[in-house]
C-alpha cells in the first residue's frame, strides 16, 4: 500500500505541472492576411516587407499562435479575396477564420510616408533639414465574432543627416523607411499587448 502511495505521488508531482503548462501555451490562432502600401512613395518591396516585420513582431509578443504564410496564401486564392474590402463584411471574416482555423485575422498598411524638408536662410546661413516620416496602421478582426478586436496607427519619425539630404529613394533611404515601419509596426503591436494584457 505504501509502495502505491509513493507511486501515485510520484505520478502526480510529474504529470500536473506538464498538464498546466501545456493550457499555459494554448495561444489564440492569428493569421496576418494582408499588407499594403497605400502611400504615394512607391518604394519596392514595401508589403512584402512589412508583412515580415508584422509577422515577427506578433510572434515575438507571445500573444498569439501564427499560421503558416503558404496555408495562409493558398487559401485567400482559392476564395479570390479581396483585401481592400474582404474584412469589411463580418460574414466573411468569419467565414475565412473558419477556413484558416484562425481566431484572429490581422492586415496592416503602409498608410504614408512623408518627407518634410525644412530651409532657413538667414543671417548669412542656409541650412536645410530633412525628416522622414512613416504612419503604419494595423487592424485585427475577430474572426468568431466578426467583430473588431484592435485598431491602431502609428507614426516613427527620423531626422536625416546633413550628408544625406537627398532624398531620392537611394539605397540608405530605403533602409530608413524599413527601419521606420519596422519601429512603427513595433508601437503598434505594444499597444495591442497591453490592450490584451489590460
Amino acid at each position: 500500500m505504501k509502495k502505491y502511495l509513493i507511486l501515485l505521488t510520484l505520478i502526480i508531482i510529474l504529470f500536473v505541472p506538464t498538464v498546466v503548462s501545456a493550457t499555459d501555451y494554448h495561444l489564440p490562432t492569428l493569421a496576418v492576411v494582408s499588407f499594403e502600401d497605400h502611400s504615394k512613395v512607391k518604394a519596392p518591396d514595401l508589403e512584402n516587407i512589412g508583412l515580415q516585420f508584422l509577422e515577427s513582431a506578433l510572434i515575438k509578443s507571445g500573444m498569439f499562435t501564427l499560421l503558416d504564410r503558404l496555408t495562409i496564401e493558398k487559401s485567400l486564392e482559392e476564395i479570390r479575396f479581396n483585401s481592400a474590402s474582404g474584412l469589411v463584411d463580418p460574414s466573411f471574416a468569419i467565414e475565412l477564420g473558419k477556413m484558416l482555423g484562425a481566431r484572429y485575422l490581422a492586415t496592416g498598411n503602409v498608410i504614408d510616408i512623408s518627407v518634410r524638408v525644412t530651409e532657413f536662410k538667414g543671417y548669412g546661413i542656409s541650412t536645410k533639414r530633412t525628416a522622414i516620416s512613416v504612419t503604419i496602421g494595423l487592424r485585427i478582426v475577430d474572426a468568431e465574432r466578426g467583430t473588431i478586436f484592435f485598431i491602431d496607427q502609428d507614426v516613427a519619425a527620423q531626422e536625416l543627416p546633413f550628408s544625406t539630404q537627398n532624398t531620392n529613394i537611394s539605397g540608405q533611404t530605403y533602409s530608413i523607411y524599413q527601419n521606420l515601419m519596422k519601429q512603427a509596426i513595433l508601437k503598434s503591436v505594444y499597444s495591442l499587448r497591453q490592450r490584451v494584457i489590460a
